[in-house]
């Protein structure tokens, strides 16, 4: 016959090796999906900024047209 409390102990270690496992599991799949949402918001982030530096280089070069436009305004 078995002893009782060792089988007793060996119910619980294994219940708490099972737990920890499960949360472990738990925690690597949350850090996974977290990470590729930051790395969506990294990219959109660059993207405007990227557009951003475009619309401001644009607005910045001076062209005849937009200095005719000016002149002809004032």
């Amino acid at each position: 016959m078995l002893n009782k409390v060792k089988t007793k102990a060996l119910i619980s270690v294994g219940a708490v090796a099972a737990t920890s496992f499960i949360l472990m599991m738990g925690y690597t799949a949350g850090q996974h999906s977290t990470a590729k949402q930051s790395r969506k918001e990294i990219e959109l982030a660059a993207a405007k900024l990227v557009e951003d530096k475009q619309a401001e280089d644009k607005a910045s070069i001076l062209s005849s047209d937009t200095v005719k436009e000016f002149l002809t305004q004032y």
